[in-house]
């Protein structure tokens, strides 16, 4: 179990994007509806915390970020998908997280494909994604 307490979090909830993706190419030549989801663990509050006009995390910056991959190429695969925005959410965060006084920030990002090519399955499918240290709640 973890001893790191995290104090705050900020999330970007079911952010609705149409790339294409699909694990075939008729399937991927479709606009797929999808849903993005990520919480920021913080181990420190941000400046913003304090003062009304201190240093934050921009969540519309995050969500820029999140949609400029999702769109950049067709996808197969949701795993693939998800680790590449993934990289771009850990490079945001290093340039980012210091600037708002936060170091060491982790997160639990969540990708569901909302309707999966697959008869019958009515919650559609997700891949999950988590920096977190062991033992700690998501």
């Amino acid at each position: 179990m973890s001893n790191i307490h995290y104090p705050a979090r900020l999330g970007v909830h079911r952010l609705r994007l149409t790339p294409y993706l699909g694990y075939g190419e008729a399937e991927r030549s479709v606009p797929q509806a999808i849903e993005v989801s990520v919480d920021l663990y913080l181990p420190q509050l941000p400046e913003a915390c304090a003062r009304d006009d201190g240093a934050f995390l921009c969540y519309h910056q995050l969500a820029d970020v999140i949609k400029d991959v999702a769109y950049a190429q067709p996808y197969a695969l949701i795993e693939y998908m998800a680790m590449r925005i993934c990289a771009a959410i850990d490079a945001w965060l290093e340039h980012h997280a210091p600037l708002a006084g936060v170091r060491d920030v982790r997160y639990c990002f969540h990708l569901a494909k909302v309707q999966a090519a697959v008869p019958d399955l009515l919650g559609g499918s997700s891949f999950t994604y988590s920096t977190l240290p062991q033992g700690v709640p998501q």
